[in-house]
């Protein structure tokens, strides 16, 4: 007879034989490739591998508990008593949002036994590096504080709108990117022109404007191109040259007046949100101030809001719903791209504000960081050529310290990088090398009949003219491409009746004749008079001819004085440029 308690035994330890073979399957391959689709660890903490987060809403997933259980004992008891003081460990402020924080890096390399992907640190390429993933650092509340602006198709674009168009496959690191990003913002604003680095708003006396003008009239700021071009549409009752929503630094430009606007007319606080409502800025001005005597500074606070984000859309209810008490409540419409360029000057003027500056807070601006709008300008050509002019080595971005040898035009980090740009570079290099550099005199300037004219091309229309003078000491524009060769448009005049100016003679039985020749930046454009380039006009003019188009051709240039370009006469470049 079967004793019921042995047969009872051996099917306990058949079934628990079975789940550790179950176990240990699970342990050596479910799990760790579950965890490893799902998550990421980095430096012993797990995020989510879609969005980097220790506590993420979307996938529904919290790492706080397992993370937690990594902590030195001793850490962990402090953190108890100080900073999570009142709540459960559990429930504490979360890692969030670690790709775009803290930029960590896939290598490529897995854990020996565990499998994961190990990551590195953006700044070292060290990886697990202590110094960047520190999460003991973070829990103590010395979390590194986020960028506003990051994405690189995003920053390009943005330049773009400022006029800095850099190319959209540009090497460039993200830092160096960045940096220019933040130049251009600085030089829209002319700070470095006021000395504006540690300002103390409540220190500078009270905008009062200069006679008449108000802060919304002087927050402008518009450069002659674009002045011509708003009068001229609203004399011939054309459409708006400059409509809302296409150029993100323009819309910026416009809120920055409105915050003026809106402050004189009693609207201390307003959102700048989009039609979708995916992100937000809740401003506070606290008062306009005189940066110099012409120029006005809005101090305000601030806080960005993404609504996806249930914490800060919690923020942006309890701030609209106490709007009343600064006076009508305003709304301002923003794309996502105004909004991106809004933020980041928002977040780089916050830091020019003095560490001393502590403006009052209602409870529910608590995370609101002090900060100031100055006028907004267009960029000079100065600053967009010193932008556009060193954008790294052409294959990895780093800082370039050489250039090709043979044509002077490609820049790079060293000669691995040269060999592996060779095969793109060789028939642009080789449309330079050995051509015929001839040299030509422009001016920006010319005296017809003692009446200075600026840029303007001089048509036939029967006006006498009894001189020509381009040495009248007005100069050039800086020369902001180097030593460096660029490509320049010369344009030949329309006709033999256009150009020639009666009662002057240029040698050949005709009046004096001009080209316009221009770079893409227009960093500067000249006229190239035949008066003051004998043999050579001649010789520009009969290649115009040759090509197809007829009217202008585009070749390789260099600045090598004030009124002197070299001009590669005989080198058509390649691929041929379409601006």
């Amino acid at each position: 007879m079967l004793d019921e308690d042995a047969i009872a035994n051996a099917m306990a330890d058949a079934y628990i034989s079975a789940m550790n073979d179950v176990d240990d399957a699970i342990d050596n391959d479910t799990i760790d490739q579950l965890v490893n689709s799902s998550m990421v660890i980095i430096n012993g903490f797990q995020f989510c591998k879609d969005h980097g987060n220790e506590a993420c809403t979307p996938c529904e997933g919290d790492c706080r508990l397992n993370n937690n259980d990594t902590l030195p004992k001793n850490l962990y008891n402090r953190l108890k008593r100080t900073v999570w003081a009142g709540i459960s460990p559990l429930s504490r402020p979360p890692i969030n949002n670690i790709y775009k924080k803290y930029k960590p890096i896939p290598t490529g390399e897995l854990h020996p036994t565990r499998r994961y992907e190990f990551y590195a640190c953006h700044d070292h390429h060290e990886i697990d590096c202590n110094v960047c993933f520190d999460w003991m650092e973070v829990l103590e509340g010395k979390e590194k504080k986020e960028e506003p602006a990051t994405d690189r198709r995003l920053i390009l674009g943005l330049l773009k709108s400022m006029g800095v168009e850099l190319p959209p496959d540009t090497k460039m690191r993200d830092e160096v990117l960045e940096k220019k990003f933040s130049a251009a913002l600085t030089a829209s604003q002319s700070l470095s022109s006021y000395g504006a680095s540690s300002i103390s708003p409540e220190k500078l006396p009270q905008w009062t404007g200069t006679g008449k003008t108000s802060a919304f009239e002087a927050m402008n700021r518009a450069s002659v191109t674009e002045t011509l071009r708003a009068q001229e549409s609203k004399r011939a009752g054309t459409a708006d040259p400059f409509p809302l929503y296409e150029n993100a630094f323009m819309d910026a430009r416009q809120t920055s007046r409105h915050l003026a606007h809106n402050f004189e007319k009693g609207r201390n606080a307003l959102v700048l949100r989009d039609k979708d409502n995916v992100q937000a800025i809740c401003i506070r001005m606290l008062g306009v101030y005189k940066l110099d005597k012409d120029t006005p500074l809005i101090s305000l606070i601030y806080e960005t809001v993404t609504y996806s984000n249930p914490d800060e859309i919690a923020n942006v209810l309890d701030f609209m719903y106490h709007l009343g008490s600064y006076g009508q409540a305003a709304q301002i419409q923003a794309t996502l791209e105004e909004q991106a360029l809004f933020r980041q000057l928002l977040a780089e003027n916050s830091r020019r504000v003095s560490a001393k500056y502590r403006p009052p807070k209602e409870s529910y601006e608590k995370t609101f960081q002090p900060s100031f709008v100055v006028p907004i300008g267009p960029l000079s050509q100065i600053d967009i050529g010193k932008l556009t002019h060193n954008t790294g080595c052409e294959i990895c971005g780093n800082k370039s310290t050489s250039r090709c040898s043979q044509c002077q035009s490609a820049s790079y980090c060293g000669p691995a990088c040269q060999k592996i740009h060779w095969p793109e570079h060789k028939t642009m290099c080789r449309s330079l090398k050995g051509g015929e550099w001839v040299t030509i005199q422009m001016h920006t300037h010319v005296r017809l009949n003692g009446v200075v004219m600026q840029n303007v091309h001089v048509s036939n229309h029967g006006l006498p003219v009894e001189s020509v003078d381009t040495s009248d000491g007005m100069q050039m524009p800086p020369n902001v491409h180097g030593d460096q060769p660029f490509l320049v448009k010369l344009q030949r005049p329309l006709s033999d009746e256009e150009m020639p100016m009666p009662g002057l003679s240029s040698g050949n039985g005709k009046g004096p004749q001009s080209m316009f020749v221009y770079d893409r930046q227009r960093s500067f454009r000249a006229h190239v008079w035949d008066v003051n380039n004998r043999g050579v006009y001649e010789r520009v003019i009969a290649e115009i001819l040759a090509g197809k188009n007829k009217n202008k051709m585009y070749r390789w240039a260099k600045r090598t004085g004030p009124n002197d370009l070299s001009v590669c006469l005989d080198r058509e470049p390649v691929p041929l440029p379409t601006w």
